[in-house]
């Protein structure tokens, strides 16, 4: 039986009722060269430091539109929140998170001037050491599409178009080969929960997908994105991925300039298009079909003549802090507790060493796509635990000195903190001595508590040398407060890992010992995804992606993808699976038997549905908060999309028959109950 996914087609309701401008209209009154001007980026008169501009046609009444980065906060000249990085929310598994994220997004990027957010961004991680592994939800496409989704209609509630992007399978290599059954299963499902959630843009990729550049393949943008799924809106080309201007035929609408491609400058929409239209290698109907596509979504989002009210809304400053704050700290991951160490005791408190540069300085965000902060709340974790504490005898060292201030200071404690950095990408190991810092602390002091700020995971050599790690990514800007809460116990975690952490970089898939063919270092800069001689990596562990490559190697992971821990237990019990035929209802009880209040995120799991499947794959959570010695029942929802595999002989999903094994844990590999999904009792 085929399975298309269940969740609801939101088109033009999340931004109000449909717009009332006659879009054919102003079409007929636009001469070739006005349509074709509407069809590429600009550079802004007024420019705010955001990433594009859209001319827009004055003649008309055709207003412009602003373009502005925004995975962890709207970047533009102007302050703004920095939200905590995305790795970061898809570690609460909360799509309500999601949405308040989205949300504040959404209103900020409306009170800065800015029309469309360039976010999310959704691509699955594949290499531990890719630069932009941050930015993404992680390494499952259901988490990433469910997160994504209710981040869209978080940022759009805001009267702001939301680009997802990058489509599609852009997580490293600058061209990949991938087989059918792995792209609609892995690298597509996100993109489709988008087009589902009422997305108005996509944004294209600058790889290349099985030998055509992702801005090209009309496969890709126009049989599966406009075709199957029956997308609506505008598709805008990554800053500077066009070669040609015949990527109109592969589905881009709207190109970006950008960096200068194989010594060829864009746009290509400009002049080349109209030789093309003129020569008949572009059809008129193309030209129209882009800038309509463009205006319908514009007048969705009452731009176009139902103007939009002249008074944009102010940035409300403790709002959107007390968004971050619950994110960072809904998001914070507890690696390793060893006997209760955390969280701090006033006798830890009495005497406590802070080591570290992340302690006095706060690593609030990474790299430039994302804002910068209200500079008077970025407060570091050192100054927020000794303002929450203020009778905490704390000493702190910067740790430069590896033999000094911080060894000294940390053999004279009860307990030291420290605080660890890393660039993402950089490589796999922590810079500037770190790792033979936290060595040398342990060493002197065993009640060592590390503190880690990165958007991934990093080695952990002296992992057993310390009993508690504490994941808190790039935090944002209320980061410093949502550490102190966690460390002193006013606020628990409840993260999971959204990505594995390998114990080896030849641990993950795309770097495995023997496959030498799944991965290709980058390309010289300014040749990115476009360069016809670039070397493919071929996606040849297939569906074993993240979790489901140490599933299926066995090979065990330094954390689990799902893992975190908490200052509480929780026991799982009374499993009940019941299947109709729309999907299969998942219930058991969640009982928190410790002696603090706590959050745990259910995951269930689903066995293989054929043979060529992963051991196990996410097919839902929840996330729960209960009180001590309280318990609930939890229900999951799993839609039939949950249950298909993509068959490349029918090029659909298909339901198989039989029973099918779920799974319900903690996290991948800390299943507590386990089930059968019953056979369905339709004809397949």
């Amino acid at each position: 039986m085929s399975a298309r996914g269940s969740l609801p087609v939101l088109l033009l309701c999340l931004a109000g009722p449909a717009g009332a401008a006659d879009v054919s209209a102003l079409l007929r009154q636009m001469s070739l060269e006005e349509k074709i001007s509407l069809l590429h980026g600009a550079r802004d008169p007024a420019g705010q430091g955001q990433a594009g501009y859209w001319p827009g046609l004055p003649r008309l009444g055709i207003p412009p539109l602003r373009l502005a980065d925004g995975p962890p906060g709207v970047n533009v000249r102007l302050e703004a929140t920095v939200m905590p990085a995305p790795v970061a929310l898809a570690a609460t598994f909360s799509t309500e998170a999601a949405r308040l994220y989205g949300t504040v997004l959404g209103r900020e990027a409306r009170a800065l001037g800015q029309d469309v957010l360039l976010a999310p961004h959704i691509n699955i991680v594949r290499d531990p050491l890719f630069r932009r592994n941050h930015t993404t939800f992680g390494e499952d496409p259901f988490l990433n599409g469910a997160l994504a989704a209710a981040k869209i209609r978080g940022i759009q509630s805001q009267g702001v178009m939301a680009q997802v992007k990058h489509m599609a399978a852009y997580n490293g290599p600058d061209s990949v080969v991938v087989d059918e059954r792995t792209l609609n299963e892995i690298y597509l499902p996100a993109f489709e929960m988008a087009v589902d959630a009422g997305v108005a843009s996509v944004m294209c990729a600058y790889n290349r997908i099985n030998g055509t550049a992702a801005c090209e393949n009309s496969f890709v943008l126009n049989d599966v994105l406009r075709g199957r799924w029956g997308f609506q809106g505008f598709v805008t080309s990554d800053w500077g991925a066009l070669r040609s201007p015949l990527a109109i035929l592969g589905g881009v609408d709207l190109e970006m300039p950008g960096r200068t491609i194989l010594g060829r400058s864009g746009p290509h929409f400009t002049d080349e298009l109209k030789a093309a239209v003129d020569d008949g290698r572009v059809p008129a109907a193309a030209i129209d079909q882009a800038v309509e596509r463009i205006l319908r979504q514009m007048d969705r989002f009452g731009l176009l003549e139902r103007k939009r009210p002249s008074r944009r809304p102010q940035i409300d400053i403790v709002a959107s802090a007390r968004v971050a704050r619950m994110v960072a700290e809904q998001g914070a991951v507890l690696l390793k507790n060893e006997g209760n160490l955390l969280p701090l005791t006033a006798e830890d408190l009495s005497s406590l060493a802070v080591i570290g540069p992340a302690a006095a300085q706060l690593a609030a965000g990474f790299l430039g796509e994302r804002a910068y902060g209200f500079k008077h709340r970025l407060i570091p974790p050192l100054e927020a635990l000794r303002r929450l504490a203020p009778r905490a005898r704390i000493t702190y060292s910067a740790g430069k000195d590896l033999a000094g201030e911080a060894v000294v200071a940390a053999r004279a404690a009860r307990t030291a903190v420290i605080f660890a950095w890393h660039e993402t990408g950089a490589s796999f190991s922590l810079p500037d001595g770190q790792d033979d810092l936290i060595r040398r602390v342990a060493a002197v002091n065993p009640r060592t508590v590390v503190v880690l700020n990165t958007g991934g995971p990093v080695a952990m050599p002296w992992g057993d040398l310390v009993p508690a790690i504490l994941e808190m990514w790039y935090p944002g800007q209320e980061g410093g407060w949502a550490t102190a809460d966690i460390l002193l116990g006013r606020a628990v975690p409840g993260g999971k890992l959204p990505v594995t952490f390998p114990v080896r970089m030849e641990d993950a898939p795309a770097r495995a010992a023997g496959h030498p063919e799944r991965w290709t270092p980058p390309a010289p800069p300014g040749t990115t995804g476009l360069d016809p001689n670039a070397p493919p990596a071929t996606f040849s562990e297939r569906l074993a992606v993240g979790y489901r490559w140490y599933d299926q190697e066995n090979i065990q992971p330094l954390f689990p993808f799902g893992h975190g821990l908490s200052y509480t237990r929780f026991e799982y019990s009374d499993l009940a699976v019941k299947r109709d035929s729309n999907g299969v209802d998942v219930s058991f009880r969640l009982s928190n038997t410790g002696s603090r209040r706590g959050a745990e995120v259910a995951q269930v799991y689903l066995g293989p549905a054929d043979a060529a499947s992963p051991p196990r794959s996410l097919a839902g959570f929840r996330r729960v908060e209960l009180a001590a010695g309280s318990g609930t029942r939890v229900s999951v929802r799993l839609d039939s999309r949950r249950l298909a595999y993509w068959s490349a002989d029918e090029r659909d999903w298909v339901v198989p028959g039989g029973a099918r094994p779920v799974y319900v844990g903690s996290s991948s590999r800390d299943i507590r109950l386990e089930g059968a999904v019953p056979p369905p009792t339709t004809p397949r």
